[in-house]
């Protein structure tokens, strides 16, 4: 493995043109195929078959103008009462 290190390395500083060259075009062959492939950034985010994904979906069907937004819900119970005694009506709501 050394040998073949050192005569790597002999050939490089006995043909300095061809190496410098041969890295200019590699860099230029990977410069123009990552400005092909690249895509733009984007904070939208979709998993689909997960409850929030359904919302967000059911929401743009009935709020097409609102732009695929996302929005908190927060459901207040009565005093004495926790959000399980309505879980029923919370689920039949959003169906």
């Amino acid at each position: 493995m050394g040998n073949k290190l050192h005569r790597l390395g002999l050939a490089a500083y006995d043909h300095p043109l061809r190496v410098i060259l041969f890295w200019a075009v590699t860099l230029i062959i990977l410069g123009f195929t990552a400005s092909q492939l690249i895509k733009p950034t984007s904070s939208a985010i979709s998993i689909p078959g997960t409850d929030a994904q359904k919302a967000l979906d059911r929401m743009s069907a009935f709020f097409p103008e609102a732009g695929r937004g996302s929005a908190r819900i927060v459901f207040a119970v009565p005093g004495g009462k926790t959000i399980d005694d309505y879980k029923a009506v919370v689920t039949n709501s959003t169906k």
